[in-house]
């Protein structure tokens, strides 16, 4: 999910308990705000049923708890960018 900013509204407007992804990819890291607080969107995904999974210095990934043996296939810590 890149939705600059809307992170809130766009997770207000999912159905998790109809629509389950396994995995939800959200950009954490605002160009527009680097420093961009996921505070304001994280406590929807993780009352949902969503654990935190992974950080690529970019992205925030989270698992379905019902698809949490998914949480092994991220790496250990995130690619270099350079």
């Amino acid at each position: 999910m890149d939705v600059a900013g809307a992170e809130p509204d766009v997770l207000a407007g999912l159905d998790l308990k109809r629509h389950r992804p396994r995995v939800i990819l959200v950009e954490a890291v605002n160009p527009n705000n680097p420093n961009a607080d996921v505070a304001a969107w994280e406590p929807a995904l993780l009352t949902s049923g969503y654990e935190f999974a992974f950080f690529d210095n970019l992205n925030h990934y989270y698992v379905a708890n019902e698809h949490a043996a998914l949480k092994s296939r991220f790496p250990a810590s995130p690619a270099p960018w350079d």
